[in-house]
């Protein structure tokens, strides 16, 4: 046990700044498990996002999502996150997905929505980071389906490149 201790110790002592600077890449994304209007459901979010500016990224995502009582649906569109350092190990942000693509499996039903991710990353290396995210989104309304939203609890894991 104390063994594990101090290799835990010893591999998050080590952390740095972020590579949250200008010219790198982040790749990762998340997992999630949402309700909306009495369904639940579980998502696959993997993204990739590019720091035009130190602290501010945009990128795309994709998404996956299956569930009970729901059909599976896939989604793209783009997305931009604004990063707050606090400390070295520590970076709360916040993301915007503002025009979401998503498509129905079992059908050629497809709508829109918009998301934004407030959440922190904590860096167990200069490059490796995780995090709680929570996830407001709203869906538009169209023919078939009224507006809505969702609140929803992510993990996130990144690799900044």
């Amino acid at each position: 046990m104390k063994a594990l201790i101090l290799a835990l110790w010893a591999f998050t002592g080590t952390a740095q700044a972020a590579n949250i600077q200008r010219g790198n890449w982040e790749v990762g994304g998340g997992l999630s498990f949402s309700t909306y209007s009495s369904r639940e459901s579980f998502s696959l979010y993997p993204e990739a996002q590019y720091f035009v500016l130190n602290y501010f990224s945009v990128g795309g995502e994709l998404a996956y999502s299956t569930g009970s009582n729901i059909s599976t649906y896939y989604s793209i569109g783009p997305v931009a996150s604004l990063y707050f350092p606090v400390s070295e190990t520590t970076v709360p942000f916040v993301s915007l997905a503002p025009a979401t693509w998503n498509r129905y499996s079992s059908s050629k039903y497809t709508y829109w929505h918009a998301t934004t991710k407030f959440g922190v990353k904590f860096f167990l290396t200069e490059s490796v980071a995780f995090g709680p995210v929570v996830q407001w989104a709203h869906y538009y309304a169209d023919s078939r389906s009224n507006s809505g939203n969702s609140l929803s609890v992510l993990g996130v894991f990144a690799i900044h490149l």
